[in-house]
């Protein structure tokens, strides 16, 4: 995970309220379980991945294929205020980010009555030493592999649609 680019959402201008985290990590392996359903009617014999689960680290297929790894971390000034996401198939980066900063706007909007501020930055391994940015330069610098040229999942409006109708059904069975 370390020599991968990573999305951090980073609660430190605020803080991160005790259960967010544990929430986001519900509602990814509530799709996945959702997924799971789907993929066994399609085909018995396939399976995805058993979540992994720890204190403040989860590694989820989320769908086929798209496996987040979700930690919550220390920031420079608070603990662990920071949510990091890296996602396993880097050409899925993309699609992954945008699922989760779906998923935590939900979060904000349903439970946390849009009280929660975050700043989303995005680190790159590099060879001497990682490369942090913001996202309104890394959107503006279309850094890869989170905003790709030829990836248009960060404007996708109809699969935020199709995430927040799953999210709801899932909040409601709380």
């Amino acid at each position: 995970m370390k020599n991968k680019p990573s999305c951090i959402f980073d609660f430190s201008t605020g803080f991160l309220p005790i259960g967010v985290f544990e929430r986001l990590i519900c509602l990814v392996v509530g799709h996945s379980v959702i997924c799971r359903k789907k993929q066994i009617q399609i085909d018995y014999n396939s399976e995805l991945m058993e979540p992994k689960l720890y204190l403040n680290f989860g590694s989820i297929e989320f769908e086929p294929g798209l496996i987040l790894n979700i930690l919550r971390r220390d920031s420079d000034i608070h603990d662990l205020q920071q949510i990091v996401l890296v996602v396993e198939d880097i050409s899925r980066s993309a699609e992954g980010f945008v699922v989760v900063q779906a998923m935590l706007q939900k979060l904000n909007n349903d439970v946390m009555g849009t009280g929660l501020v975050w700043d989303i930055l995005f680190e790159s391994p590099g060879d001497k030493e990682e490369q942090v940015l913001s996202y309104d330069e890394a959107k503006k610098q279309s850094i890869s592999p989170w905003f790709d040229q030829d990836k248009n999942f960060n404007s996708r409006s109809d699969s935020v649609e199709i995430l927040n109708a799953d999210i709801d059904n899932f909040l409601e069975s709380l």
